[in-house]
C-alpha cells in the first residue's frame, strides 16, 4: 500500500475489489504509483500504452490523497484517455466499506 488519505464520500457506490483491476495512485506529493510500485510519469504511459493495446477495455482505478492537486488527478485521467483507457473510477473513503 501506498501512503494515501482517502476523500471521504457518504454516497459511494459499495464496489468490490477486482483482481483484474489495475490500480494508479498519486500521493499528495503528486508521486505515481502504479498497483503499488513508484512510477515515473514516462514509465506510466508506457504502461498505459501497454495496456490499452492487450486490452483498451482494462479496468483501472485511481487512488487519489484527498491533498493531491486536482491538476494532477485530471492529468492521470488525461493520460489514460489519451492511451483509449476510459473504463477508470476514483476511489474514496467509505468508513463502512474500509473498515472491513
Amino acid at each position: 500500500d501506498i501512503d494515501i488519505d482517502l476523500p471521504v464520500s457518504v454516497s459511494s457506490l459499495d464496489v468490490p475489489p477486482d483482481n483484474d483491476t489495475m490500480v494508479i495512485g498519486i500521493n499528495k506529493r503528486k508521486g505515481l504509483h502504479y498497483n503499488g510500485r513508484p512510477v515515473t510519469q514516462n514509465e506510466l504511459n508506457e504502461i498505459l500504452s501497454d495496456l490499452s493495446d492487450r486490452n483498451p477495455e482494462q479496468r483501472l482505478r485511481l487512488d487519489c490523497d484527498k491533498a493531491t492537486p486536482f491538476k494532477r488527478v485530471v492529468q492521470v485521467l488525461d493520460l489514460c484517455a489519451f492511451r483509449g483507457l476510459l473504463n477508470v473510477g476514483v476511489r474514496t473513503y467509505d468508513e463502512k466499506y474500509n473498515s472491513q
